[in-house]
């Protein structure tokens, strides 16, 4: 009975899906259309350039017992278009209400005005649908799309009342490791979600993130559940099938084009114009049995990018300017090996830091390029540090001045333009100014802080908050405060804090080292060192804070401040160099696209220490 049960639904399921296409890939293979603008290859979607997605499309479709698809990735993967024809298709083809979650409304704004709007005017069998703003009573909104038999809500991870109150049967999540831990104190996000869809019997939800931070990393954590299959590509000479990993590279340093894989089995070298054909002949593999039923789970780095979209020898220009900069190294394991990254530090030394300062021969010392600063607000004072940095950020502290004061009051902060304005002497005379200033606006004295940086902005004197959220970026882009009429820039300081950390355990003077001069007093180190990184559970997931080991963290606070000012600068330090010294830069410190010939594979330290 049960077997003529199942038997009749299949058979029910396939005649009403006949008309619209059985799954993802074929209804996309059939109908979807690529816009002209924001895509590389416009015109009708071809799977074949992308091999990999099918899979994983064909998971998401109705007549299969998957419930929860991973994709744990690169960059430049077509990751977002997998989820465009997983929207499609139920659109079009398995009509239901869809949740489509983002880290922030903002960006759900700008992916449905920028992504998902133009794919839906571009594809005919989209327009059929859709109820356009014209039409009274659309319900066609920026956030919310209508279409026949349901409705598409956009919603920010950092709204929870959207999401509590969208019941839907089909989610997509994209860059699910910016989501909070806790959503606005209601708990998991994803536990919101699931009751969401609780209601609906052949319900999907496709999770899609570059992963962070090993061990906190969301998708990390997703991925594990499912059936963690990756895929392999056959070596054209052999015939051997295998996965596409760094460390079976090889390449020549001096010349960036000379990369080629190397097989597994032959020892073969693959030339990337022979990827196509891996790619049509590739497969995925699962490796494990999922522990949570229902789960199929992909790994993909961006080495597997199509030919002609990110190459090879891109790949490995971004890894040498990466290698000597733990910051740089994690995006480069992040957003090219769609691997998570260990963080190298989680405590420092202070005493350890202290017995490396060096007599310094002038204020400036020769090496630095540019000079930034970064000031912290306390209650009774204003504390600001200037930093020196040059090729491959080496850095040199410069001074750190203490302004006593009232900081409701003029005279302090009067005080700190003098500080910021004046001129610091190098080697031979040479003059220095500070380029850009970051100065914290919190602590209860915001009123005075926008007052100062407003008519002050032109000097690149910028006002900031922080945000401590694990992931984000170190400076994001200014929001406009209506009000006070600054340029407000968040920064994310436990990315500062983690490069810090990362910058202190560098021992060998040249890329990422900090000098400090002689002088610093005990407490100038203590503070510097006055956090530490600690693992907590929320809701059962593991995540990160920074906590302090002892009450005062100024200096700490003010490298961060100083380290998000040359982040702001972003300074293009060979072209710095070459119009102070001339045109020779040391390799080591800046490589540029042709470097010291040394034969090398793909092999490198995860961590800098």
């Amino acid at each position: 009975m049960m077997m003529f049960k199942n038997a009749f639904l299949g058979g029910f399921l396939a005649s009403i899906l006949s008309d619209k296409c059985r799954d993802v890939s074929e209804w996309a293979e059939k109908y979807r259309f690529l816009p002209a603008s924001g895509s590389p290859e416009p015109g009708k979607w071809k799977s074949s350039r992308v091999p990999y997605a099918v899979d994983i499309m064909k998971a998401l479709s109705i007549n299969t017992d998957t419930k929860k698809v991973v994709f744990m990735k690169g960059t430049q993967l077509a990751g977002t278009e997998i989820i465009l024809n997983f929207q499609g298709y139920i659109m079009s083809a398995q009509p239901v209400t869809m949740m489509v979650m983002m880290p922030t409304v903002n960006i759900c704004s700008r992916f449905s005005k920028q992504r998902l709007q133009p794919m839906i005017d571009c594809t005919p069998e989209l327009r059929k649908v859709i109820r356009y703003n014209r039409e009274k009573d659309s319900g066609n909104t920026i956030l919310v799309k209508e279409y026949d038999g349901g409705f598409m809500f956009l919603v920010g991870s950092n709204s929870p009342a959207d999401s509590r109150s969208t019941p839907a049967g089909a989610v997509t999540a994209d860059e699910i490791d910016a989501f909070p831990v806790d959503m606005g104190g209601e708990g998991d996000w994803l536990g919101l979600i699931d009751k969401r869809m609780s209601n609906f019997r052949n319900s999907k939800i496709l999770l899609v993130s570059t992963p962070t931070v090993k061990d906190i990393s969301r998708i990390e954590f997703e991925f594990n559940l499912g059936d963690k299959s990756y895929f392999y590509v056959p070596c054209p000479s052999c015939g051997e099938k295998q996965i596409i990993q760094w460390e079976n590279f090889d390449y020549d340093e001096e010349d960036i084009d000379s990369i080629r894989l190397k097989c597994i089995a032959c020892d073969h070298l693959i030339e990337e114009d022979q990827k196509d054909f891996m790619l049509d002949n590739g497969e995925w593999r699962a490796t494990c049995v999922p522990k949570e039923k229902g789960c199929r789970s992909f790994h993909l780095s961006s080495l597997y990018s199509p030919y002609g979209w990110r190459s090879w020898a891109e790949c490995l220009q971004e890894f040498l300017q990466a290698k000597n900069s733990p910051i740089k190294m994690k995006t480069f394991v992040n957003t090219v090996l769609g691997e998570t990254y260990e963080e190298s530090a989680t405590e420092v030394s202070h005493e350890i830091i202290m017995k490396r300062a060096e007599t310094y021969k002038c204020q400036v010392p020769d090496g630095v390029l540019v000079l930034v600063s970064g000031t912290d607000i306390q209650r009774d004072r204003l504390e600001t540090s200037v930093y020196g940095y040059g090729l491959g950020e080496e850095a040199w502290h410069i001074e750190h001045r203490v302004f006593y004061g009232d900081p409701a009051r003029r005279d302090v902060w009067e005080d700190l333009e003098i500080f910021l304005m004046q001129t610091f002497i190098g080697e031979n005379g040479r003059k220095f100014k500070i380029k850009c200033s970051c100065i914290d606006t919190a602590g209860g004295f915001e009123k005075q802080a926008y007052a100062f940086v407003k008519p002050r902005e032109k000097f690149r004197i910028f006002g900031i908050k922080g945000s401590s959220q694990n992931g984000n970026p170190l400076v994001n882009n200014p929001t406009k405060k209506s009000k006070a009429k600054i340029k407000l820039f968040t920064i994310g300081t436990a990315t500062g804090k983690n490069t810090l950390y990362s910058y202190l355990n560098v021992t060998t003077p040249g890329p990422c080292y900090i000098h400090f001069p002689k002088g610093l007093t005990e407490e100038f180190y203590l503070q510097l060192t006055a956090e530490k990184i600690i693992t907590k559970y929320r809701n059962g997931f593991p995540y990160q804070e920074w906590h302090k080991k002892r009450a005062r963290n100024e200096t700490l606070d003010c490298w961060v401040y100083a380290y998000s000012a040359l982040g702001i600068l972003n300074p293009n330090f060979v072209a710095i160099y070459e119009k102070m010294y001339g045109p020779q830069v040391d390799s080591e410190k800046e490589p540029p696209k042709k470097l010291n010939r040394v034969k090398k594979t793909g092999k490198f330290k995860r961590q800098v220490k």
